[in-house]
C-alpha cells in the first residue's frame, strides 16, 4: 500500500490587506518566496494604472502592428494575394470540392490535402476566376503534374501567346512539342 500525500500548505500574509493565503507545495521555492500578495487586486492597489497594458491574449499587439513591424511594406498587399483570401474565393473552392465529392479528378483519391485547380490559369483568365466549371479538385501530387504548376515562365509565355492573337490550345501545342524536341 501506497503511503497518503499529505499537502504542506505554507501560509504568508498579504502586504496590503494582511490577509493569511496558503501556498500550494507544486510552485518553485523562488515563486513562493517572492509572492506578497493574495490576489492581483492587492498587488495592483494603490498603483497608478494609467499605463498598464492588459495581457494581449492572442490579439495583436498594436506596438509592433503596421509600419512599426519589421516587415512592415507600405500597406501593399498584392491583388492575387487579396483575391485569394477572399470570401468569393473560399466559397468557389468549396464549391468545386463539393461538386466532385473531395474526390481528386486526377487519380480518384477521396479526402486528404486537396487543392481547388484552375483548369485555365489563374493570372490569365480573370473572367473565370469564379466559374466552377474552371475548377477541378486534385491532390497534390497530380495539381504539381499540371502543366502551369508553380511555373511563372510558363504563365508569362501563355500571356504573350494570347497577346499575340493565338489561342490555348496553339500554345499547349508548342510547348508538348518543346518537350518531344532534344
Amino acid at each position: 500500500m501506497s503511503k497518503p500525500v499529505t499537502q504542506r500548505f505554507i501560509e504568508k500574509s498579504c502586504g496590503v490587506c494582511n490577509t493569511t493565503f496558503r501556498k500550494n507545495p507544486k510552485y518553485s521555492r523562488q515563486q513562493w518566496s517572492e509572492a506578497k500578495f493574495c490576489s492581483r487586486p492587492c498587488q495592483y492597489k494603490g498603483k497608478d494604472m494609467s499605463n498598464f497594458v492588459p495581457p494581449l491574449r492572442g490579439k495583436k499587439n498594436p506596438a509592433c502592428a503596421g509600419p512599426r513591424h519589421p516587415f512592415w511594406k507600405g500597406g501593399v498587399t498584392l491583388e492575387n494575394d487579396k483575391i485569394r483570401r477572399s470570401f468569393a474565393y473560399k466559397e468557389w473552392r468549396r464549391q468545386v470540392f463539393e461538386r466532385d465529392s473531395y474526390t481528386c479528378q486526377g487519380c480518384g483519391q477521396r479526402g486528404g490535402t486537396l487543392n481547388a485547380d484552375h483548369i485555365k490559369p489563374f493570372a490569365v483568365f480573370t473572367e473565370l476566376r469564379f466559374e466552377v466549371s474552371n475548377g477541378r479538385t486534385l491532390c497534390v501530387p497530380c495539381h504539381r503534374k499540371t502543366w502551369t504548376y508553380g511555373d511563372a515562365k510558363r504563365t508569362r509565355q501563355l500571356i504573350d501567346t494570347l497577346a499575340e492573337g493565338k489561342t490555348v490550345e496553339q500554345y499547349l501545342a508548342t510547348i508538348l512539342n518543346q518537350k518531344e524536341t532534344p
